[in-house]
């Protein structure tokens, strides 16, 4: 079922998470947070577009910057905006497994609860691990999240993944098409184009 202030909703703003400057955090190949990050949201606003989406994909601004262009370019109505990380674990273990993702939301927004446990639902039906969550923001490690509180729109933190899994790094396709395949689907649009290196990243699709 979609959620009734979701029906006005026809764009998507996407952001990538950390900038070049605070670039997040690395994982064993050297590669930093920021930089997959990257080409997991430039995938995404292809495959929402390959779908008919309007998707604003912003530039690798820092946080502030990303917060006064949302709110400057964006609509509280007409726009959902979502800011893509890695998760990262110091202690990481077999417990922690590829394919973990969730979702921060605005802990005073109630819709956009739901709309997140949505989208993490259905990326568990497409594989994600069993233990991929949804929290307010208040229960992360700053205790309030700029880019969930400060926006004007229904505005989340995706953290797809542990940047410190071993094959982490080689899901980024299968990160980008599941998250965009959830984002359709609590968005109510049919899937009218699959990618077409889709069987690259799951047989299943």
């Amino acid at each position: 079922m979609v959620v009734s202030s979701l029906k006005k909703i026809n764009r998507v703003i996407i952001s990538i998470g950390h900038d070049k400057k605070a670039q997040g955090a690395e994982n064993a190949k050297g590669e930093k947070e920021n930089a997959i990050c990257e080409k997991i949201a430039v995938r995404i606003a292809q495959y929402l577009r390959a779908n008919d989406v309007v998707v604003l994909l912003l530039p690798d601004y820092t946080l502030a910057d990303t917060i006064r262009t949302i709110n400057k370019l964006g609509n509280s109505v007409t726009d959902i905006a979502f800011e893509i990380h890695k998760d990262s674990f110091e202690h990481y273990n077999e417990q922690h497994m590829n394919r973990r993702c969730g979702l921060y939301y605005a802990s005073s927004n109630k819709s956009a609860a739901t709309i997140a446990a949505n989208i993490v639902n259905t990326m568990k039906t497409e594989g994600a691990h069993k233990t991929s969550w949804v929290r307010p923001d208040t229960m992360s490690n700053h205790k309030r999240l700029a880019f969930c509180k400060s926006t004007k729109m229904f505005a989340m933190i995706a953290e797809l993944g542990f940047i410190e899994g071993k094959n982490d790094d080689n899901e980024c396709e299968w990160y980008a098409w599941t998250f965009s395949k959830a984002i359709l689907s609590v968005l109510d649009i049919p899937i009218r184009r699959v990618p077409l290196n889709s069987s690259t990243i799951n047989p299943v699709f």
